[in-house]
């Protein structure tokens, strides 16, 4: 379920536990772990 409001938009969602990441920990026990293993992906000008 989504908590995120337009007051407080940066909130977790209820029942994420784990995130992965290229298969590094992201949240863990619904916590952020600090890891950032992703990259940015751009759409392409056409």
């Amino acid at each position: 379920m989504d908590r995120a409001t337009f007051e407080e938009p940066h909130q977790y969602a209820v029942g994420t536990e784990h995130v992965l990441i290229n298969g590094v920990p992201v949240v863990r026990n619904g916590e952020h772990t600090g890891a950032t293993p992703g990259r940015v992906v751009r759409r392409s000008a056409d």
